[in-house]
Parts: C-alpha cells; sequence; structure tokens
C-alpha cells in the first residue's frame, strides 16, 4: 500500500485566507520602494552621494539611525532613556512610536515630550495609522515630531516615505 501524503493545494484555500495574508498591491509597491532605497544605500550611492534635500544624518547619545526628514520631522530607531532625554534637549516635542508590542510611556514619563503610540504591523500598514500619524506631524502643537520603530527602517520607512508624498509633494520614486 503506497503512503499518500495529503497536501495542501492552492486552489483548496477559501478566498479569504489570501485576502488576510497576501498583501495589497499598494503596501507591495510601498515595500519595494523602501526595499530599493535601502538596496541603494547599502551598496550602491553612500550617503555622501546622496541629494541634499534628503534626510540629514545626526550623530546623538542613545538614539541610533536618527534623520532629520524635514524642519518637522524626525525618524530613528527605537531610543534609550538617555536618547529620549537627549530628544527634549534637542527640542523634540513629540514621539510617535511605531512598534506593535512595545510602549515608550514609561521611558518617556517625567519628560517634557508628547507620546503617541500608533501600534503598526510590519506586513499591513493601515490608512488610519497612516491618518493618525500625519495628524500628529501636521499639528503645530506637537512639532517637531520624532517617529520610531525598533530600527528606524521597515514602519518608519513607510510613514516617511508617505509623508514626503502626501505633504512635501514627492514622487513616490523620490520618496
Amino acid at each position: 500500500m503506497k503512503n499518500k501524503q495529503n497536501w495542501l493545494r492552492v486552489r483548496d484555500l477559501p478566498y479569504c485566507f489570501f485576502k488576510s495574508v497576501v498583501p495589497s498591491s499598494d503596501y507591495l509597491l510601498l515595500l519595494g520602494l523602501v526595499l530599493v532605497l535601502l538596496a541603494r544605500a547599502a551598496f550602491g550611492e553612500g550617503i555622501s552621494n546622496r541629494p541634499t534635500h534628503w534626510a540629514k544624518p545626526i550623530t546623538l547619545n542613545g538614539v541610533t539611525n536618527l534623520y532629520q526628514v524635514s524642519e518637522v520631522l524626525y525618524r530613528s530607531a527605537q531610543p534609550t532613556r538617555e536618547g529620549f532625554t537627549n530628544l527634549a534637549k534637542m527640542g523634540i516635542k513629540t514621539v510617535v512610536n511605531l512598534r506593535w508590542l512595545h510602549s515608550d510611556s514609561e521611558m518617556v514619563k517625567g519628560l517634557p515630550l508628547n507620546y503617541v503610540h500608533i501600534p503598526m504591523q510590519v506586513w499591513n500598514p493601515e490608512k488610519e495609522d497612516l491618518f493618525r500619524f500625519l495628524q500628529v506631524v501636521l499639528d503645530t502643537n506637537c512639532t517637531p515630531v520624532l517617529v520610531h520603530c525598533e530600527h528606524g527602517a521597515d514602519r518608519t520607512g513607510v510613514m516617511c516615505a508617505a509623508y514626503r508624498v502626501i505633504v512635501q509633494g514627492w514622487s513616490k520614486e523620490e520618496a
């Protein structure tokens, strides 16, 4: 008797399965754009060859991958407590945390910083997340704003690229 293996065939899966696990074409386009930009930065054009209107790197203790995107927006990886203190001294008014399962509320406690948590899944950014982020960045009472996720790459990159396109009028290719 032959040993039959039961394989799950793609055509046997319900449509809702694909809708929940396959990202939308907009997300794939944005993810592809972010990956291309990261690859160019890593292997192609170095920071010295970057256009002057791109984000400017900043060195600050306790904050890695820190860049000034515009006069009102900064981006970074996860800051330490020292980093949050230094960001407040630098004049940052609001911190937007995009991490799904991590809160900064204890680390910013007692500091003169507004704290906004927008838990965002890397693989499924929601329009509501973008709208909330833009509300904060466009509110002059909140600026300047630092947005961060764990590494300051994927989620932060998506939000900064959207800001560049929607607020600053950049093309998708530029962003």
